[in-house]
């Protein structure tokens, strides 16, 4: 089999994962995750429709970045059955939500689709996104190291 079988079923598989696990109330984040990430997705297609700069390759790249966090939250499901790691599915995908968000404004303070979006707005979210990375490699840290750094 080819590479390109493999990754698509592999794909299909993740999003097959991650629809049908039904986790209880920890589905609920993903569900706005990917309600995001449509948002996020019809406003770019707008944007770049309405400057002239759409491209399927573009189109084709994000859709691979928003099946990779898709991938990535079906991996986490996966850490929380074997190791209960519960907060780790909340933590990446309010990650996600936060830089979809992000993304979100970016498109609309970057293609002017509405003018009343406050000044500023965009650098905060990309702020919010590199601390709460900041945040999340710190912890991750002191979990594997522990908390004595000495020893």
């Amino acid at each position: 089999m080819d590479i390109k079988t493999e990754l698509t079923k592999l794909s299909a598989g993740g999003i097959a994962a991650t629809v049908l696990k039904h986790p209880g109330d920890s589905c609920r984040p993903v569900i706005l995750l990917m309600c995001f990430m449509a948002a996020d997705t019809l406003l770019g297609w707008l944007g770049a429709i309405k400057k002239g700069e759409w491209k399927s390759c573009n189109a084709r790249w994000g859709a691979v970045g928003k099946l990779t966090e898709l991938i990535i939250i079906s991996l986490m499901y996966l850490c929380e059955w074997t190791f209960g790691t519960g907060w780790l599915i909340y933590t990446v995908t309010l990650y996600f939500i936060i830089c979809e968000g992000a993304s979100i404004v970016e498109n609309i303070v970057k293609y002017h689709l509405n003018d009343n979006i406050p000044e500023g707005l965009a650098d905060i979210l990309s702020r919010l996104k590199t601390n709460f990375v900041g945040f999340i490699i710190k912890k991750l840290k002191s979990i594997f190291e522990g908390d004595d750094k000495n020893g």
